[in-house]
């Protein structure tokens, strides 16, 4: 898709409505910008839900079948914090 939008007083600007669609975006979700010369290329940060499942397919894909829990995804926030990283 090519199209062009105007930024608003307040910097906003919304997000067309096929895109949203495409990539299943909700009011909640958060974005992420990132500059790449001249370009900004946008892209949705993923839920760590997204994040856990994604990892089990691809464990389930490497022949390993252990399911991952919400302990597991709580584990690891708990360690990404102690390590000193920001969401």
């Amino acid at each position: 898709m090519n199209s062009s939008y105007s930024i608003t007083s307040k910097f906003q600007v919304t997000i067309p409505k096929d895109i949203r669609d495409e990539l299943k975006l909700t009011e909640n979700d958060r974005l992420a910008f990132n500059r790449h010369g001249h370009d900004i290329v946008i892209s949705k940060v993923p839920t760590l839900r997204e994040l856990a499942d994604e990892l089990q397919a691809d464990l389930k894909h490497r022949g390993w079948n252990k399911k991952v829990t919400q302990a597991d995804i709580d584990n690891a926030r708990d360690a990404f914090y102690k390590q000193g990283g920001k969401w």
